[in-house]
């Protein structure tokens, strides 16, 4: 009896010490296998969430991207925005640029356009035009006028008409005179009335004149002794002084 439950005992114990060694041989072949997958594929890390991906060994290049990236996310080929994908450069400059409206200039960014467009008014939608009289009484050389400007403006004169008369027949007419001021210096222009006939006289031009406020001057002279008249009509713009 004592010497059969000797015989089981043993046979037990001999079954444990073959199912241990069993199982330590598969988990040793296991880890063997992890160890080779391992090898082949390298082990991957990050050094931050803006790093570039780093390996040892092979990195299987399957990055996930569409047409706007371009590289595999490898330490040869790192990820990076494809090529007419954003603007990179203006003009030279990178990075950070700030774009500013120089005179007359404006910049109205809406969404993701910048419209640029200038604040000069359209001269159409200032158009100006006036008329002055100037008379040279009997036996009297000459006569001065003038025209009123509005503060803050410049009167832009683009064409210039002219109609004269005088009942003296010898009457000899000077050129009319336009005294200005533009930004504090004074310049005097002529036109010179040509006689139709021996009473009449006149002119047309196209000139470009520039009277600042407050006034614009006339002066006219004449050699004779007669009533003479001097219509002149003046054409243009206003606009702001700058």
């Amino acid at each position: 009896m004592n010497s059969r439950l000797r015989f089981t005992l043993s046979a037990l114990m001999w079954a444990a010490i073959l199912i241990a060694a069993y199982a330590a041989s598969v988990h040793a072949q296991n880890g063997a296998k992890d160890n080779h997958q391992r090898s082949d594929k390298g082990l991957v890390t990050q050094a931050g969430p803006n790093s570039p991906v780093q390996g040892i060994g092979t990195v299987s290049p399957s990055v996930a991207r569409d047409a706007t990236l371009e590289g595999n996310g490898t330490s040869s080929s790192q990820l990076r925005i494809a090529s007419g994908q954003i603007v990179r450069s203006l003009n030279g400059l990178t990075d950070n640029v700030t774009l500013a409206a120089g005179p007359n200039i404006s910049l109205t960014p809406e969404g993701n356009t910048v419209t640029i467009g200038s604040t000069v008014v359209d001269p159409k939608k200032n158009a100006f035009q006036t008329k002055i009289l100037l008379r040279i009484l009997p036996n009297e050389a000459n006569t001065t006028d003038s025209l009123d400007i509005p503060a803050g403006k410049r009167f832009v004169i683009e064409y210039i008409t002219m109609n004269g008369f005088s009942n003296d027949l010898d009457d000899l007419f000077f050129p009319v005179r336009f005294i200005t001021v533009v930004g504090g210096v004074q310049a005097s222009h002529q036109i010179q009335p040509v006689f139709f006939n021996r009473f009449a006289s006149g002119a047309d031009k196209q000139v470009r004149i520039y009277a600042d406020a407050p006034k614009l001057f006339f002066g006219w002279q004449r050699n004779g002794s007669g009533d003479a008249f001097m219509s002149v009509t003046m054409s243009g713009y206003i606009v702001d002084l700058p």
